[in-house]
């Protein structure tokens, strides 16, 4: 009683529960948590990657045309992408603990329906619900990830992220082991994993109802956090938006240029290949395993950066890596077609 006293008084001194006390409560937990939402970040993700691996497969069994893929993914992205503010800005005001396997149970139905889809309207109401199902399950995923992380906000960021970046991987991945070689009807068989991650998120749920519910009878916020003017706050808020913008403007373009590199570049490469067409799928294979592989391994280490010096810093370091786009001066000129029997150096 006497400690539970203490804290009440620091509380009702600051309004906020001290770090130290707060990582005395969460840590025997906060791991077992933090390692299940991974675990359904990676999941979840993985099955949102299949949307854009199995494109050949249903532009093949459909005859779809340029127009109707991109309706596919505009479909996808209104309610993967554009959806999820408006889930958030409701769950702040309204957390919803549940709504972590519903938001999966979504993306179940999404893949059942993409598995027996047998038309196009059909293939864009299963599109509309895995990314339904992404966008209620990546705000309150975060927000589980940061009360787990027991005021390690970097540590459990980056582990988070990095199990987003392994599913990206891992889907494409399982596309071309299970869909691939059988047919889209085996795109059921994925709803295991969403199955499984609705079985792991209603037990992140349980703990999240039980944070809830703690925290709200004392504090709205259990970590202490300075206070800034609402126009630092809207100006630092832009700022962020302009550099993800920035990333991601980039970084969709180099996915894109990656799919288009193995066309002049890899198969010159592979020509003397026994095997040309293996030699481009293992180098294609190569290039986006890195990728992805790089992502993951970048997300855990600036994390632990970040929680070791500050995020400025970290900031400082991402905005100054495109510069080894440079290196890219040093690749082969093979537009030439006259010396396609040349060696290159």
């Amino acid at each position: 009683m006497g400690e539970a006293d203490e804290i009440m008084n620091k509380i009702k001194q600051n309004n906020t529960i001290p770090l130290t006390d707060t990582r005395k409560k969460t840590q025997g937990t906060a791991f077992s948590i933090l390692g299940s939402i991974s675990l359904s970040h990676l999941l979840n993700d993985m099955i949102q990657s299949l949307i854009l691996a199995i494109y050949p497969l249903l532009q093949s069994e459909f005859t779809l045309n340029f127009i109707q893929i991109g309706m596919i993914t505009l479909t996808y992205q209104v309610t993967a992408s554009l959806l999820q503010p408006l889930i958030g800005l409701y769950t702040d005001k309204h957390p919803q603990p549940y709504s972590l396997p519903i938001g999966m149970g979504f993306t179940l139905s999404g893949l059942l329906l993409l598995a027996y889809a047998d038309s196009f309207p059909v293939i864009l109401l299963a599109a509309a619900l895995v990314g339904t199902g992404s966008s209620v399950f990546h705000p309150e995923s975060s927000r589980v990830a940061r009360m787990a992380s027991g005021g390690r906000l970097g540590l459990a960021q980056s582990l988070f992220q990095v199990s987003g970046n392994l599913g990206s991987a891992f889907g494409p991945l399982l596309a071309a082991i299970i869909i691939a070689p059988y047919g889209k009807g085996n795109v059921g068989w994925l709803s295991l994993a969403a199955l499984l991650a609705i079985i792991i998120l209603l037990q992140v749920s349980q703990w999240y109802k039980m944070q809830h519910h703690a925290t709200s009878r004392h504090v709205s916020n259990t970590l202490p956090h300075p206070r800034f003017s609402k126009k630092m706050i809207i100006r630092s808020f832009i700022i962020l938006l302009v550099l993800i913008f920035s990333k991601y403007f980039y970084s969709h373009q180099y996915q894109q240029l990656l799919h288009l590199l193995p066309d002049p570049e890899i198969r010159y490469f592979s020509a003397k290949c026994a095997d040309s067409s293996l030699c481009i799928f293992v180098c294609c294979g190569l290039f986006f395993g890195l990728a992805f592989g790089m992502g993951g391994i970048g997300a855990a280490v600036l994390g632990y950066v970040a929680d070791k010096t500050s995020i400025e810093l970290v900031y400082k370091i991402c905005a100054f890596l495109p510069l080894l786009g440079i290196f890219t001066l040093l690749l082969p000129n093979i537009e030439n077609k006259n010396e396609k029997n040349s060696t290159i150096y």
